[in-house]
């Protein structure tokens, strides 16, 4: 179930609700569920209700990874964390529902690539298959220069 701040800012980005329950986003209230999504061993009650992202397989089945958009980002050194992900857990790509349907007939098409899960989304709505990739910075080992 989503929150209603939640779905808004899912339509806000032009996502139809269609598209929205076919990804399975869904909200997160409880801050020791949100602590667990993020593989932390401390509070998570600074995030607020989070909006949750989960990731699949290839197969179409959930991977056990997931992203979170908080509605009370952390700021670290001035910038705010407006999506989190599981530590110690390496960023993985997000599969377009599209996107594993047409990997599972064999990929005859085209298949798009793009930053984040609501950009791949909209891919799809526009009838194109994307594979969601973290941002820029989100495939850099820690304290690595670009």
């Amino acid at each position: 179930m989503l929150l209603d701040h939640h779905l808004a800012d899912l339509r806000s980005s032009g996502l139809t609700d269609q598209t929205i329950e076919q990804s399975g986003i869904y909200s997160e209230s409880d801050p020791d569920k949100i602590r667990r999504i993020l593989n932390w061993n401390r509070s998570a009650n600074e995030l607020g209700s989070c909006c949750v992202y989960p990731y699949r397989k290839l197969n179409g089945e959930l991977n056990g990874f997931a992203m979170v958009k908080p509605d009370s980002p952390r700021v670290v050194e001035g910038k705010a964390h407006k999506y989190e992900h599981p530590i110690g857990v390496s960023s993985k790509p997000y599969f377009s529902p599209l996107a594993i349907a047409e990997i599972e007939d064999r990929f005859y098409g085209v298949l798009g690539f793009t930053e984040g899960q609501k950009k791949g989304l909209a891919g799809d709505q526009a009838g194109i298959p994307f594979i969601g990739l973290t941002g820029p910075w989100g495939w850099m080992e820690k304290d690595s220069n670009p």
